[in-house]
């Protein structure tokens, strides 16, 4: 019970801005200044209200070559996944054909990838919000069966068991290169109904599903921090080897150890360093990208700590090398919203790594990349009266139009909390999609 207890206090502080420990120094400090560019609103189709939550997918999910996007149910909203197909100019249009099995979905996390090996690409991986996880595989028309054996969704108001496990972002990835698309899950957090139970609520940290040919194994990792849950997880090769790691954010204040090795039985210890971030942080989104150019996914991490009223955030990017990282740390003093989601990409085509952020106050941020590690802020915008406070969940960068510049496209939501009812937060959100026009 305290652990779960824990958790959940952690997650309340964070959300209103309570101070527990000074900001840490960290070496090689990078101030982040202006570096102009402009937003422009692009595209229609997309929703304008509702609570978009947690991540979404961008995939070709009915075959016709052009990207669309893939929603888990909107919180408050129907109890279905949502599809929104794309034109290939910047239209979605929501798809009446889509059909789903009659299974408890609530609102989480999605991403689409070939998981029964057929070569359409149109299945999907489901997050629901303290429920567990499940697998769809589409026939390409809109119809999707459940193909989920090994994995369960618990039904409204069931508690959990010891062994269950509720992630909350996934990733798609090939963990033990069999070919086959594996997922990994980092754990959401207690549920209400387990902490009133006097209980933790089920298996944290980080969780691999194996997509085995007699259904999804789970497998934990002892030497992994089994206290971890986020909102953020990434999966890239950090160390080089061809295979692929993981890197965790942190809603639990003091917990440092994000980084989860792939590596085939040995200590996750053994020649990994642990990223230098202060004792006492959130890492609240983070993101993997080859920021140097040497052939390694480099950790990038939105980090906060709190000052008083206000919280002191940064990104910070751990170059990876041989043994060791190499931290850039780029500094904001503004007091601005801790980042909720990153994203990467070339905005500007010019060969290096730019960086896409949302924050918990819906506001948008765009950064250049200057030079390895280093991002200046070259945009930021507000959000609109119509969703005044509610947070970024999720961003991508992608080519929507097939002009070949990449647009950005982010997904909001937000209530009144009973924590803080007076922090001016909407009910609503939406999904929004920007172009982007540089000097």
């Amino acid at each position: 019970m305290r652990r779960g207890l824990w958790l959940f206090v952690s997650a309340i502080a964070a959300a209103l801005g309570l101070s527990f420990a000074p900001a840490t120094s960290l070496k090689k400090e990078q101030a982040i200044s202006p570096a102009s560019i402009a937003l422009e609103p692009f595209g229609y189709g997309l929703p304008q209200s509702g609570q978009w939550r947690n991540a979404f997918a961008l995939a070709d999910i009915n075959g016709d070559g052009i990207l669309d996007l893939v929603h888990g149910p909107p919180r408050k909203g129907r109890g279905w996944p949502v599809i929104f197909i794309g034109d290939g100019k910047g239209g979605f249009t929501r798809w009446p054909a889509a059909r789903f099995p009659r299974l408890p979905f609530d609102y989480g996390s999605v991403v689409v990838a070939d998981f029964d090996g057929d070569g359409s690409g149109d299945d999907m991986a489901i997050a629901s919000h303290l429920r567990g996880l499940t697998v769809l595989v589409g026939d390409g028309k809109g119809v999707f069966s459940e193909w989920g054996r090994g994995l369960r969704l618990l039904a409204p108001g069931e508690l959990p068991s010891d062994e269950s496990f509720h992630p909350g972002p996934l990733v798609a990835v090939d963990w033990n290169r069999d070919g086959r698309v594996d997922l990994a899950g980092l754990a959401e957090g207690p549920s209400r109904l387990a902490l009133r139970a006097g209980d933790a609520g089920g298996q944290y940290g980080i969780m691999v599903f194996l997509n085995e040919r007699e259904g999804w194994r789970a497998v934990g990792f002892d030497e992994g921090d089994r206290s971890l849950t986020g909102g953020s997880l990434a999966a890239g090769d950090v160390d080089g080897d061809g295979r692929p790691d993981l890197l965790a954010g942190s809603a639990t204040l003091g917990f440092t150890n994000l980084l989860q090795r792939n590596n085939t039985g040995q200590s996750n210890a053994q020649g990994w360093p642990r990223l230098g971030v202060p004792a006492q942080a959130l890492v609240t989104a983070v993101a993997l990208a080859d920021v140097d150019g040497n052939g390694r996914s480099d950790p990038i991490l939105a980090v906060s700590v709190a000052e008083g009223s206000k919280w002191r955030n940064s990104l910070q990017v751990h170059l990876s090398f041989p043994g060791r990282f190499e931290t850039v740390v780029n500094t904001q003093d503004d007091g601005t919203t801790p980042f909720r989601a990153l994203a990467t990409g070339d905005l500007d085509k010019d060969g290096r790594v730019d960086l896409v952020a949302v924050d918990g106050k819906g506001a948008l941020s765009v950064f250049r990349g200057e030079k390895p590690g280093v991002f200046k802020l070259a945009a930021r915008e507000a959000a609109p009266s119509r969703r005044a406070g509610c947070a970024g969940y999720d961003v991508h960068v992608a080519d929507l139009d097939g002009d070949g510049r990449d647009e950005i496209i982010a997904s909001f939501a937000g209530e009144p909390s009973i924590f803080a009812p007076n922090a001016g937060r909407s009910s609503g959100g939406g999904i929004q999609a920007w172009s982007v026009k540089m000097d």
